[in-house]
């Protein structure tokens, strides 16, 4: 286990619904983090790497922001998802982080088919400099997680990504309590299209 890795410890219900709530924020380092060429695959933003440890399920909510810019006037896409163990987070799937991933999500032909859905991406013409964030959220069993921010450039024109802060909310239930999700077992992640 990560010598930094944030151990959340069970507590005993006292409103019959929420038994705890902690909130957790990192911020980039260093501060800029240069996208510079094509890929099919996610790599991680350094410095945004946050291991948590629970023995109880989990609810994740996790908002990634930051600011995007390129200096270039070519067509230029970037694209941002949370990752999980390593995994890529689309809604409520984890798929792995390979160039075929596409291939789990019924009607995809491309990664991009799945990379621009529900936000996260961006598309530069010109030099410019633009807020870019992403919000998701994930219930997960307990264990050790290791929560990220994943890029990638679909060009080899570089985009910046910097300035990002990480913000993430953990919220214990009852597990009495439905709240419309299942905890996610990360090792068998739901794939199913």
């Amino acid at each position: 286990m990560p010598s930094n890795t944030i151990h959340i410890p069970s507590n005993q219900s006292y409103n019959g619904l929420i038994h705890s709530e902690t909130f957790y924020r990192k911020q980039q380092q260093p501060r800029s983090h240069a996208v510079g060429t094509a890929s099919q695959t996610f790599t991680k933003i350094p410095g945004l790497t946050v291991p948590f440890y629970h023995t109880q399920p989990l609810l994740y909510k996790i908002r990634f922001e930051g600011v995007c810019w390129t200096s270039h006037s070519e067509v230029t896409w970037i694209f941002l998802r949370i990752m999980v163990d390593d995994f890529v987070l689309y809604d409520d799937k984890l798929l792995p982080n390979v160039d075929t991933r596409y291939l789990v999500i019924k009607g995809a032909t491309v990664n991009s088919d799945i990379d621009l859905m529900n936000g996260g991406h961006w598309r530069f013409t010109v030099p410019a400099s633009v807020s870019c964030s992403k919000t998701d959220f994930i219930y997960l069993n307990a264990g050790l997680h290791m929560i990220d921010v994943g890029v990638r450039g679909e060009q080899k024109l570089p985009v910046n990504v910097v300035w990002d802060t990480l913000s993430i909310e953990l919220v214990q239930f009852d597990r009495n309590v439905n709240i419309g999700l299942i905890p996610i077992n990360v090792t068998l992640p739901n794939s199913s299209g």
